[in-house]
């Protein structure tokens, strides 16, 4: 989220509520569908006209869509915090998995002095099945399942961009393709990487992806 103190724009016409857990590009998708503008477009509005990779100006989208800062930080996901005056971070509480540890360690040390496991489950209140793992694992506790990785964004649209890489265009027009066309939610950055990796470098001027043959910005 990046901070905005500039004016802010009217309203759409057409508001759109914000769906609990919803990525900030699926929300900007629906509510400009349901306004008939492009994507892509109001993709950019949100953000910043001249920076699409940019975050999200979140005053201006709550501005266009007629929600509150509150409604949309609730609902939506991936949004980047803004940062303030930097200050020293809070104190590390600790975590699960480091006060387990030091839970073992203390069992088997008092298992090697001679306490009975009934003694150490009920001295520290835990079944005896934990602390029998404990003498069997001496290495401490076993590491937790890793959650899948969820779907990146560009997965939806890999054939589209395969096939798009390979003919003459910009990344800009790459990316307002499968935006407009193909419904996506991956954002200019994602597109701009992914192109990246399917096309042979090319020695040219140094020029940003999106300024290369791009429209006139309007909404």
């Amino acid at each position: 989220m990046t901070p905005d103190d500039g004016p802010l724009p009217p309203p759409l016409p057409i508001r759109v509520r914000p769906a609990a857990g919803e990525t900030a590009e699926s929300y900007i998708r629906r509510l400009a569908r349901a306004n008939h503008l492009r994507p892509s477009l109001l993709q950019v509005y949100v953000r910043n006209p001249d920076v699409p990779a940019g975050a999200i100006r979140l005053r201006r989208l709550a501005a266009v869509s007629g929600s509150t800062l509150t409604a949309l930080t609730r609902a939506l996901t991936g949004l980047t915090v803004a940062r303030g005056p930097h200050r020293p971070p809070p104190p590390l509480a600790e975590s699960q998995a480091a006060r387990k540890a030091r839970l073992f360690a203390v069992i088997r040390r008092e298992a090697g002095r001679g306490m009975s496991i009934r003694q150490i489950a009920s001295r520290h209140h835990v079944h005896r099945r934990m602390v029998r793992q404990a003498l069997d694992a001496p290495a401490g506790p076993p590491p937790r399942k890793q959650a899948t990785r969820a779907a990146r964004a560009i997965d939806p649209v890999r054939d589209a961009l395969d096939k798009l890489a390979d003919e003459p265009l910009t990344v800009w027009e790459i990316w307002t393709t499968v935006t407009d066309d193909h419904d996506s939610d991956a954002s200019y950055a994602a597109v701009r990487d992914y192109i990246r990796t399917r096309r042979p470098a090319r020695p040219t001027r140094r020029v940003r992806d999106h300024e290369a043959e791009r429209p006139p910005f309007r909404l």
